[in-house]
């Protein structure tokens, strides 16, 4: 999964990946981890493809969990 680098509010936290190239960044609700049976991966609801493109959106303000929502309409 990878590094953390923030709390997402509630069960969601950002993970950065130090050993995928352009350093991912993925975004894990543990509520939608099937615990213990599951793979811990099943939690990943939104992955940013670098590091860069997420420091960017997030300083620029984009609302990044306006994306979870849209997928899931």
């Amino acid at each position: 999964m990878g590094f953390p680098i923030a709390g997402g509010g509630c069960t969601l936290y950002w993970y950065v990946s130090l050993t995928h190239p352009g350093n991912p960044v993925s975004l894990w609700d543990g509520s939608g981890w099937d615990y213990p049976e599951g793979p811990i991966e099943a939690g990943i609801v939104l992955t940013v493809p670098t590091l860069a493109e997420w420091l960017s959106r997030w300083s620029n303000g984009q609302d990044l969990y306006e994306e979870i929502d849209d997928s899931q309409q």
